[in-house]
C-alpha cells in the first residue's frame, strides 16, 4: 500500500488489486502476504495486469 500525506496533513491510500495464480495464493498463505510480494518485486510484477505475465510461484 502507498500513502501520500497532503500539505494540510490529510492521508490518502493506494490499494491495488493483483490477480493472481493458485500457487501463487497457496504460497501466500503458507508464507505471508510480505513473502509474495517481495517475489513479486524480484519478478517485476506490478498492479498492471499483463495477461502474459509469468507464475511466480511455479515450481
Amino acid at each position: 500500500m502507498l500513502e501520500l500525506q497532503t500539505k494540510d496533513g490529510n492521508i490518502i491510500n493506494f490499494y491495488a488489486m493483483i490477480p493472481v495464480y493458485k500457487e501463487e495464493m497457496d504460497f501466500k498463505l503458507e508464507e505471508g502476504t510480505d513473502a509474495l510480494l517481495d517475489l513479486f518485486d524480484e519478478y517485476g510484477i506490478s498492479e498492471l495486469v499483463d495477461i502474459d505475465r509469468p507464475n511466480v510461484c511455479r515450481k
